[in-house]
């Protein structure tokens, strides 16, 4: 951890920082990943942490992250009205995509119900 962070000081690519330590290259790597995406975690592994288990941590957070993102982005292209309950707290982003859900199943049980009235009078 200690490496990962003086790399950015020293302005050495991750290969360069595992060969000149002796440190193997992927461990290099998911600290690195740990500095940028869970720079809380680094007092962790310092102190003690298994750098295993922080990395994962990371890795989870940055699933979820883009998680949210996407149903963000859900929400802007199809229901702008939900985003802005969201953006004023009237709904958590859970509770928009529960309505948007709902919002798509009775869409989708309504076509059902036309296109099988268009049917039988065939």
């Amino acid at each position: 951890m200690l490496v990962a962070l003086g790399l950015r000081k020293m302005r050495k690519s991750a290969n360069q920082a595992a060969k000149e330590n002796s440190i193997d290259h992927q461990r290099i790597s998911r600290a690195v990943f740990i500095i940028e995406d869970a720079p809380d975690q680094i007092e962790l592994v310092l102190a003690g942490t298994p750098l295993e288990t922080a990395y994962e941590e990371a890795q989870r957070r940055k699933r979820a992250a883009y998680s949210d993102f996407a149903k963000a982005e859900r929400l802007n292209n199809q229901a702008p009205d939900l985003v802005e309950q969201v953006s004023e707290g009237k709904l958590s982003l859970a509770e928009a995509i529960g309505a948007l859900d709902a919002r798509e199943a009775e869409a989708k049980e309504a076509r059902l119900v036309q296109r099988t009235r268009i049917l039988c009078f065939y």
